[in-house]
C-alpha cells in the first residue's frame, strides 16, 4: 500500500508532500507517477493476530516471494477469518482430502523461496524457485529484494516492539 496515500492525493489533486514515499498509480502529473516497467516491492508481517514475515517484489514478467519464516504454514489460523463459513468449509474439505491439488497445496510446508512465471502462470501455480532453468532470475530478483530491504532499513527480521525496530525504521 506504499503508493496508496500518493495515488489518493493525486486523485484528490492535492501536491504529495515529499515525506510520502509512495508515488501515484493513477491520476496527478504523469512524471510523479510510478514507472509501470519498475518493480513493485510487497510486504506483510502481520495478519491480526499472526506475525508473518513475507517479502516480495513484482514485475512486469515475475513474481518473487521470499519467506523468511518458513516455520509457519501457508494458511495461519487466523480467528476472525476462520469463523466464516467459506474458511470453515475449506479446512474440513482440506482435512478430508478432497481439495484440488493447488488449494490443497496452501495447507502444505511454505518455501523459502517462491518464483512465478506471471505470462505462463498467472495463478501462480506452479513455483519455480528450484528449477535450474530459472536460477539467473531468481538469484536476479534475490538480489534486488535484498537491496531494497537494506536501502529501507527494513526490520522486518527484528522482533516487533524491540527498540532496535525503531532504530533501524
Amino acid at each position: 500500500f506504499v503508493d496508496f496515500p500518493a495515488t489518493v492525493l493525486a486523485l484528490a489533486g492535492v501536491p504529495r508532500p515529499v515525506w510520502i514515499e509512495g508515488r501515484a498509480a493513477a491520476a496527478g502529473d504523469p512524471g510523479e507517477r510510478r514507472d509501470p516497467d519498475e518493480p513493485v516491492y510487497v510486504s506483510r508481517d502481520r495478519m491480526d493476530e499472526r506475525i508473518d514475515t513475507v517479502r516480495a517484489l513484482a514485475d512486469r514478467r515475475w513474481l518473487y516471494v521470499r519467506n523468511l519464516r518458513p516455520d509457519v504454514p501457508l494458511v495461519q489460523h487466523v480467528n476472525y477469518m476462520f469463523r466464516a463459513r467459506g474458511y470453515e468449509s475449506w479446512v474440513r474439505e482440506a482435512r478430508a482430502g478432497r481439495l484440488p491439488p493447488a488449494s490443497a497445496a496452501c495447507f502444505g510446508e511454505r518455501p523459502p523461496e517462491e518464483l512465478y512465471d506471471l505470462d505462463g502462470d498467472p495463478d501462480n501455480v506452479r513455483n519455480l524457485a528450484t528449477d535450474p532453468a530459472h536460477r539467473d532470475t531468481l538469484e536476479a530478483l534475490r538480489t534486488k529484494l535484498r537491496d531494497r530491504a537494506v536501502a529501507l532499513g527494513d526490520g522486518g527480521l527484528l522482533p516487533e516492539g524491540s527498540p532496535l525496530e525503531v532504530a533501524v525504521g
